[in-house]
């Protein structure tokens, strides 16, 4: 075992992405955790007990999937808490093509991936994911566990819900309120809702 491993938890294809964010900083997974073996990962498997084993060492781990429904949102994010309440770490990890507001937060175990826009003041929560291309402009709130999908766009001061997901090239209008494991489909415009 390496002095510092970076345990890719789930190998699915947004594992690929995360990889691809990963190596754009010159970094790479030691070990995976995955019942499959896949041949485009030159990472060691890890069963998930060597993985229990090694979380009171507080290993750095990243999570290689997310879920297509709210409901599988909601699983990775009881999943992604549970293993820190045992000592997992989770960076952020950020594609270096993102552009990120110095203004903005973002909180462990968040994913920015390739090309995607994180505007002043925006405050992104544990284990959210803004994927390719997506936008998140000013003063929005994006919470824990949610998936903002591939040129979705979330305008100014719009609050999403936890494990929501904001399918691709949605658009969440300003000031808008998404709640808690909604389904926003792909192509939609989402302004119900709206805070006074």
């Amino acid at each position: 075992m390496p002095k510092n491993p970076l345990i890719l938890i789930g190998a699915g294809g947004h594992a690929k992405v995360v990889l691809d964010a990963l190596a754009s900083h010159g970094k790479t997974i030691t070990h995976y955790v995955d019942t499959n073996t896949p041949d485009w990962l030159s990472a060691k498997a890890m069963s998930e007990e060597e993985l229990q084993a090694l979380l009171p060492q507080s290993p750095e781990c990243i999570m290689g999937f997310v879920g297509l429904s709210v409901d599988a949102l909601s699983r990775r994010l009881a999943m992604l808490r549970a293993y820190q309440a045992q000592g997992a770490r989770f960076p952020v990890i950020t594609h270096t093509s993102a552009i990120i507001s110095p203004h903005a937060k973002i909180a462990a175990g968040a994913q920015v991936m390739a090309a995607s826009v994180i505007n002043a003041y925006a405050t992104i929560a544990e284990g959210v994911v803004i994927n390719t291309a997506a936008t998140v402009e000013h003063d929005t709130t994006i919470r824990a566990g949610s998936h903002i999908a591939p040129r979705a766009v979330v305008l100014g001061g719009a609050s999403i819900g936890e494990c929501c997901f904001i399918g691709s090239n949605a658009v969440v209008i300003q000031e808008a309120n998404v709640p808690s494991q909604t389904f926003v489909k792909a192509q939609s415009v989402h302004n119900m809702s709206i805070r006074k």
